[in-house]
């Protein structure tokens, strides 16, 4: 990432902060129970989180859309559209009564790093892409890591 200005970088992040802990409350809220969260995979709670992260990402002028398995992409444009893009993430469904950030503290990180890029006008070499990954605690089927196999046609 040559040409970045990492102090300006760091304080867009640090402003970020507040849409980050708002984020997790508002996902908190679609998924909260007894003693903690729990999103299955491609359920309502598993959609209702990831519908509340794309809208965040729309309004960060991202591009947010799902794949064929319903995974989250949200792409900050680079540079070079035809170059192999950056990919950042994390999962979005959770095992029965989680903890609040597994998975989730990846895309959202993610978001946030995005969200700092445009806010001091960086423009990648090549896209970055944060992806909110379904179906990867093999909790609920007994094989791990589906919607990543999906999405890279593994």
């Amino acid at each position: 990432m040559s040409g970045i200005d990492l102090t300006a970088l760091a304080a867009a992040v640090e402003r970020r902060m507040p849409l980050a802990a708002a984020l997790f409350d508002d996902v908190r809220g679609v998924s909260v129970d007894e003693v903690g969260i729990t999103r299955p995979a491609w359920s309502e709670q598993d959609q209702a989180a990831a519908d509340i992260l794309a809208q965040a990402a729309g309004a960060l002028g991202l591009d947010a859309a799902y794949d064929r398995a319903g995974n989250l992409c949200c792409n900050l444009a680079g540079k070079d559209p035809a170059a192999p893009a950056i990919l950042i993430g994390s999962h979005l469904d959770s095992v029965p009564t989680g903890g609040h950030f597994d998975g989730l503290a990846g895309f959202i990180a993610g978001l946030i790093a995005q969200a700092a890029l445009s806010d001091i006008a960086y423009t990648p070499e090549c896209d970055i892409v944060s992806l909110g990954i379904r179906g990867e605690e093999s909790v609920w089927f007994g094989i791990p890591f589906i919607g990543s196999r999906l999405a890279l046609g593994t």
